[in-house]
């Protein structure tokens, strides 16, 4: 994170934000309350209100936590989460450790993803990272409605048979629903399928850890 954004307002506003949450107040209302009162960027207000959790959730996510690499049954990964991290860690945009422990960025999926060379270059290390690490069957879950869906489908399975991995990619109308809906391990960082899932893997911060040794800046500390 660049130190013009992680300013000392944006570390108040966000002490100030856990403790409205952690009240019981409602996530958007409070993050405008506080993002207008601090006069917090956009970028900052995205940090804000995708990064820093209430505190009985953020515990209990991070105790869900756990390697990719030790998981020794069924994987169900969240397609879209895990490549767009690793797609905007690529392009330079801000990649941060939340309160919960996983890694998330500030990015979205508006209806496609433009950068087709970084898009490839997140595919071949996802495929890169299964064929070494993990062991039992492995399920993509993407979403139908993002444009072009169907042809990272395609390109998935392909390398997945190239790499001789035991995995298929598959189009569903929501993978939060399908994600939500499995009782075993989850690769994603997404809070809604986080409070419903039994126990989950940050693999998209493996990956790039793995291949780039990056610094995440934390936001857990701005709550000391």
């Amino acid at each position: 994170m660049r130190e013009s954004i992680f300013t000392q307002d944006f570390l108040q506003a966000a002490k100030d934000y856990r403790l409205f949450l952690d009240m019981g107040y409602p996530e958007k209302a409070v993050a405008s309350l506080v993002g207008n009162k601090y006069r917090l960027s956009r970028e900052q207000r995205m940090i804000l209100y995708r990064g820093v959790l209430p505190s009985y959730e953020s515990e209990k996510n991070a105790k869900k936590k756990i390697s990719a690499k030790d998981i020794n049954g069924k994987l169900i990964i969240d397609g879209y989460n895990v490549l767009l991290t690793i797609v905007n860690y690529l392009t330079g945009r801000t990649v941060f450790i939340s309160t919960d422990s996983f890694v998330r960025d500030i990015g979205g999926i508006h209806g496609s993803i433009k950068k087709q060379d970084m898009l490839d270059r997140a595919e071949q290390l996802l495929c890169d990272f299964c064929r070494q690490h993990i062991q039992g069957e492995i399920v993509v879950f993407l979403d139908k409605p993002v444009s072009h869906s169907a042809e990272l489908a395609v390109r998935l399975d392909r390398l997945f048979s190239s790499y001789k991995i035991h995995a298929e990619a598959v189009l569903v109308d929501s993978a939060d629903y399908e994600l939500k809906r499995h009782e075993g391990v989850v690769a994603t960082s997404d809070s809604v399928v986080l409070s419903s899932a039994a126990c989950a893997a940050d693999l998209a911060a493996e990956i790039l850890q793995e291949n780039f040794s990056p610094w995440f800046p934390d936001l857990r500390e701005c709550m000391s």
